[in-house]
């Protein structure tokens, strides 16, 4: 997968939704959506975040094809300035382990009838342990 339009194409196959259904959560228009999609417009900021939040994943990951992982430095947070609270990093990284983020972006690319699958493997393993 290389860009916006497909992984937005992907998990619209995943989840069994429509550009239709899409363009009448977001109100964006079934013609810019195509466009997003066959990449021949890049969309706004606002725009990915309604696709995001419609497709209930990480806008990092919409927008760059992985999770967001801060830089060591950033971790360590910003001091308080002016009576405002401070921005920490730490809000906005995952909890998960890498590995772990790895295969959620996985499962988020199959379609429903391998997530099953998955699902299911992963339950015998489980119950194994």
């Amino acid at each position: 997968m290389s860009g916006i339009g497909q992984r937005i194409k992907q998990l619209l196959k995943s989840r069994e939704q429509s550009q239709k259904a899409l363009s009448q959560a977001t109100g964006i228009p079934q013609s810019t959506l195509s466009d997003i999609i066959k990449e021949k417009k890049q969309p706004s900021i606002d725009k990915v975040e309604q696709i995001a939040d419609f497709l209930q994943v990480d806008l990092h990951w919409l927008i760059a094809g992985r999770p967001f992982t801060p830089p060591p430095a950033a971790t360590a947070g910003v001091a308080e300035s002016e009576g405002r609270r401070a921005y920490q990093a730490e809000d906005t990284r995952s909890d998960y382990p890498r590995d772990v983020e790895a295969i959620i972006a996985i499962l988020i690319s199959l379609d429903a009838e391998a997530r099953r699958l998955i699902k299911e493997m992963a339950e015998r393993l489980q119950h194994k342990t």
